[in-house]
């Protein structure tokens, strides 16, 4: 049977619908063999990544489809869902706002050569006043796996409500899992992370979750320079995470003073509770390698912390205020 613009359908076996676009359509989502071009259609609130035709098989670059997925996703309101498959990346895909994506077990993501970082809350090269990036978004589920090359997995900056749930991290070499720098209002939650490495043996010191302010191109190097105004971190919870064989677990590693000395940016209303902590600086033969480093922060509340066989500190303290460490 033939179809015209505008017709309505779907697909028999996993009920993915679609909308016929006019054959000289340029924003199509989907081509079929045939040539008819198809606009995917959520489905009870719900769309996947396999709706735009993404190879889940061989480690094939699927950046554009998940791209693609989470833009029509947070545009109209539904939730992106990414199979279980192993899915590679050749650019970093721009997280939009107002996103909620859940990957399902095992649904795992590498990059494929030098992509840094992953995934953003901001187009590369962007400039973002106060928190005026992408926000509002909700992360569960799926493997992030770095494959052993320089990158940041997550990597959100200057925005508010940004939520990751559920997901395993693994394998990442001189930098970080995940970075909140200059965000209001975030968290990580039930996560795992496995397995950071220092191959220069000059970044003991990274954190699998970095919480930073944006203070300059150095610390954040993917948008433009006029977006560092020092924005600092809001209300950040971390809470019960499994950290194995990392550098740093949690923390930071820097902040501005002022002509006095006294730090001018501190992270405010951090809170670290009921992680686990095994083997934090195993893997490098720089001396900085603590479970938790609190750095320049204002308000922090560490509790009910494990922490096991750590190169250096349990929990290090530098030019910080009002803290509390209770039960570690």
């Amino acid at each position: 049977s033939t179809v015209a613009s505008g017709d309505y359908v779907q697909t028999r076996a996993e009920g993915f619908a679609y909308q016929v676009a006019a054959s000289g359509a340029v924003d199509q989502h989907v081509t079929t063999a045939g040539g008819v071009k198809l606009s995917v259609l959520p489905n009870n609130g719900k769309i996947s990544l396999a709706q735009f035709n993404a190879s889940i098989l061989g480690y094939a670059n699927v950046a554009p489809q998940i791209q693609a997925l989470f833009n029509l996703a947070a545009s109209i309101g539904v939730t992106a869902t990414i199979p279980a498959g192993l899915y590679g990346i050749r650019s970093t895909v721009i997280v939009p706002a107002g996103l909620k994506v859940v990957w399902a077990e095992g649904a795992k993501v590498r990059p494929i050569g030098a992509v840094s970082p992953m995934f953003l809350n901001g187009a590369v090269g962007g400039t973002f006043a106060g928190r005026s990036a992408n926000g509002n978004i909700k992360w569960s589920g799926g493997v992030l796996d770095a494959n052993a090359v320089t990158t940041t997995c997550l990597a959100f900056g200057k925005a508010e409500n940004i939520h990751v749930s559920g997901v395993t991290f693994k394998n990442v070499a001189n930098s970080h899992f995940v970075e909140f720098n200059g965000v209001k209002t975030g968290s990580v939650r039930g996560c795992k992370f496995e397995n950071m490495t220092d191959t220069s043996g000059t970044r003991a010191f990274s954190e699998a979750i970095n919480i930073d302010f944006a203070g300059d191109y150095a610390q954040f190097p993917y948008w433009n320079a006029a977006s560092f105004d020092g924005t600092v971190c809001d209300g950040i919870e971390i809470e019960g995470n499994d950290f194995r064989d990392c550098l740093v677990s949690i923390g930071a590693h820097g902040y501005t003073t002022h002509g006095d000395g006294t730090v001018a940016t501190m992270s405010r209303g951090v809170r670290i509770s009921n992680n686990s902590h095994t083997n934090n600086g195993l893997n490098t033969t720089g001396p900085q390698s603590d479970a938790i480093h609190i750095d320049g922060f204002l308000g922090t509340v560490v509790a009910n912390e494990t922490i096991l066989n750590v190169k250096n500190n349990g929990v290090r303290i530098d030019e910080s205020l009002a803290f509390t460490i209770s039960n570690i």
